[in-house]
This record gives C-alpha cells, structure tokens and sequence, in this order.
C-alpha cells in the first residue's frame, strides 16, 4: 500500500477523523511555535532583568511561574516590559538578575528570555504528540 491510499483510511471514519484533524491542529501549532522561535533566533539580543514573576496556579501539581523582564533595544528607545511565555517550576532566577533578552527587530515586545532548549522543548513536545496521535488514528483505521 502506498502513501496515497493512507489518507483515506485516515479519515475514513469519525473516530480516524478525530485523531487526524487533532494531529494536523498539532502540526500548525507547532508549525506557529517554530516560526517565532526562528524570527527569535536571527533577531536582536539585549540584557535585560528579571522583574517579577506571574505564578501559574495548578491544582495537580506544583505552580509554575513566568518571569517578567525589562529590556532596552540595541539603538535605544524605550525600555520594554515583557511576561515570558515559558513557565518554570522554580523560579529561574532572582530580581534584578541580569538575563539575556532575544527579540524581534521588528516587534520588539515579542521577546523571551533567550534559552534555546526551553524555546524548542515545547515544539518537540507538540510533534510526538501529534506524531502519536496520528498513530493512533492509524491504529483505529486498522493500520498494523
């Protein structure tokens, strides 16, 4: 059986659909993830502090927390208060501690705290799960 005929069976049914229509979401998802994280990665640095902290309340386990940084853009301008968008389980650092900011040019209040393996952890994360989930709607279409 050939690639072509994989598509069919996929979504032949509600159930192949389901896992099919989830997998593709995933994949966009993290098709949106991967772009910023490249505009990031060929964009600006700049040192920044941490701030402040959002605490991420969680009822089946531990908070996490998100810094709140300030930085400068090279050239000036403005200081810029950002919340980043990754989450620790312990605080990743003390106020005032001095982080490294990458940032787009272009839109410089989209910036995270430059630490590459956090970045891209959450779109690995997203591919085995979609990866899995389409597995799954294989297995459901009787693939073995």
């Amino acid at each position: 059986m050939d690639v072509s005929d994989a598509l069919p069976h996929i979504f032949g049914g509600l159930p192949e659909a389901i896992f099919g229509i989830a997998a593709i979401a995933m994949l966009g998802l993290a098709t949106v993830l991967a772009h910023r994280n490249v505009r990031l990665a060929y964009g600006e640095t700049a040192s920044g502090r941490i701030i402040g902290y959002r605490v991420i309340r969680d009822d089946e386990a531990n908070d996490s927390y998100g810094a709140i940084f300030r930085f400068t853009p090279r050239g000036g301008g403005n200081e810029i208060e950002v919340q980043s968008q990754n989450e620790f389980r312990s605080a990743p650092g003390r106020l005032g501690e001095a982080v490294t900011v990458r940032y787009d040019p272009a839109k410089p209040m989209r910036a995270e705290i430059a630490s590459p393996w956090r970045q891209w952890a959450a779109v690995a994360a997203i591919l085995v799960l979609a990866a899995g989930t389409l597995t799954v709607g294989w297995q459901i279409a009787g693939y073995r």
